[in-house]
């Protein structure tokens, strides 16, 4: 699974050595506890508002929805790494770009797990009833309403140029 991992990353120019050995080094893996634990996740570590590390914390990789899980907390650590050692303040998008490519990843993929996974999530992030995550959701839901394997290199244009 390591290497769908990283051929998604690579297929959409999102895979950055060094954001990927920094993510590697400091990602905790953990077992089949997925949502409403409180556990996955990055968590940057701030000192007088400048970011001085971030810690990651995700399942090892077994299955695609392991792998769109690290998708999106790779993400998110993608600004997290460029932001080291800088002043730094999360924003109300900040969900937008890893739940794109988490989507992305699962629509790449789409076998039962992960249509039964993405119905899943969704009901997960709906219920969550955090604003700017249903937001990040609605944004993701309209870009991918575009979605096809034709203009999807277009579609992640795009998205990169408005929201890294």
């Amino acid at each position: 699974m390591n290497d769908i991992f990283i051929s998604f990353l690579r297929k959409y120019n999102i895979y950055y050595e060094d954001v990927f050995n920094y993510y590697e080094n400091n990602k905790t893996s953990i077992d089949k506890v997925y949502f409403n634990n409180g556990f996955i996740g990055c968590y940057p570590k701030l000192e007088n508002g400048i970011l001085k590390r971030v810690k990651i914390v995700a399942p090892s990789l077994e299955n695609y929805i392991d792998v769109s899980i690290n998708i999106h907390e790779y993400v998110h650590m993608i600004r997290l790494y460029k932001n080291l050692n800088k002043h730094f303040c999360l924003t109300k998008y900040e969900e937008v770009l890893p739940i794109f490519y988490e989507f992305l990843f699962l629509y790449d993929n789409l076998n039962e797990e992960c249509i039964n996974f993405l119905i899943y999530y969704k009901q997960c992030l709906l219920l969550s009833k955090n604003e700017n995550t249903i937001k990040a959701l609605n944004i993701c839901d309209e870009l991918l309403s575009e979605y096809n394997k034709d203009s999807i290199d277009t579609l992640n244009e795009k998205v990169r140029k408005r929201f890294i």
